[in-house]
């Protein structure tokens, strides 16, 4: 993303001056789309991707999905156009939407799934599918013989010719046939859309502060000692506490997650995987099985974030002279699987009620 350019954009000073940094970058689309009257949504954000990089044009396009959808749903951002960039309410769009796919695409590029509510979000931009009634013409019950197709008089309803039904114009014809689907979609994206806006604004914040135009927000720095530990925020509530669970096996990993299902959970299946999380973005607590499909949860902590978030294991194998060295190093607490969910999470409130607690 060219930083610089959008620091020096004259639309985008009124909203930096706020320290509103998603907002800037799309100050700075919109006044060209303004100035191009004859443009569509798609030929403003070719412009962004060429001028500013593929970044800002991923973050316009989430912004303005933001928008269309808590104003008006998913139904909405589809009518409107936003979903295949033509634009434009009430004009045939294309139900495949490429525009709102190239978005997917981008969003997965950019790795924002690892943001502690962009799995959620990645599912639901995933799952937006529309369904459009594509027939002209139906069969209609005809009126004059109730559907019986027979005429007291000359034996066949000469509306019907006996058939009983009329071809008649489909009065739903282009209209959007699952509705009640994208409805729920709607109501799954409000749960989760401030704090997502939020953590997209931090994110793209840290961006701007790091002043590099790598598509990678530079790194957390390590931690020398992970023994030493960050304060919990105050109060830390089950809104505002944010959870990296490492855990390779699905069926445990579904288990857990609808355990701290009130949580914000963020989870990675590989060492890889969490390392990359871990580096770019805090947790407050970190779940980690020992025993990975890449290795153990060790090269997970080999370069540990600053301020380093508090660990938990999970193991079954608490006999491994590898884990023991580990627990012996770092002093981290372990549950012996297998352990009922309740456990888990009354150790998370534990953990949450006691701040100092390793």
């Amino acid at each position: 993303m060219n930083i610089e350019a959008i620091r020096q954009h004259p639309a985008a000073q009124e909203s930096l001056g706020k320290g509103e940094f998603h907002q800037a970058i799309l100050d700075v689309g919109y006044s060209k789309w303004q100035e191009q009257t004859r443009w569509d949504y798609r030929a403003m954000l070719e412009h962004a991707e060429k001028t500013y990089g593929v970044a800002a044009k991923l973050f316009i396009l989430l912004g303005k999905y933001n928008q269309q959808v808590n104003n008006g749903g998913h139904s909405q951002y589809y009518a409107n156009g936003y979903g295949d960039g033509a634009g434009g309410f009430g004009d045939d769009h294309d139900a495949d939407n490429p525009l709102h796919q190239e978005m997917i695409a981008l969003f997965k590029k950019l790795k924002l799934q690892s943001l502690p509510s962009g799995a959620k979000l990645l599912a639901i931009l995933e799952e937006f599918k529309v369904e459009i009634d594509e027939e002209r013409e139906i069969q209609e019950s005809c009126d004059a013989c109730g559907g019986s197709g027979e005429d007291g008089e000359h034996g066949k309803c000469p509306d019907c010719g006996g058939a009983g039904e009329n071809t008649v114009d489909n009065p739903y014809f282009g209209r959007i046939e699952n509705s009640s689907e994208l409805h729920a979609l709607d109501h799954r994206y409000y749960e989760i859309s401030d704090p997502w806006m939020e953590e997209l604004e931090n994110h793209i914040k840290r961006w701007f502060e790091s002043g590099k135009d790598s598509l990678r927000v530079p790194m957390l720095p390590v931690c020398s000692q992970l023994q030493m530990r960050r304060p919990f925020s105050t109060p830390l509530t089950y809104k505002t506490m944010r959870i990296l669970l490492i855990e390779d096996n699905p069926g445990l990993r579904k288990i857990y997650l609808l355990a701290l299902d009130d949580y914000e959970v963020t989870s990675a299946t590989t060492a890889a995987e969490a390392k990359f999380m871990l580096g770019r973005h805090q947790f407050d607590i970190v779940l980690s099985d020992f025993n990975l499909t890449d290795g153990t949860s060790a090269k997970v902590f080999e370069q540990f974030p600053c301020p380093a978030p508090h660990v938990l294991l999970m193991t079954g194998a608490s006999d491994d002279p590898q884990f023991r060295q580990m627990i012996s190093r770092f002093g981290f607490p372990f549950l012996a699987k297998p352990f009922p969910p309740s456990v888990l999470r009354q150790r998370i409130e534990e953990m949450a009620a006691q701040p100092n607690l390793a």
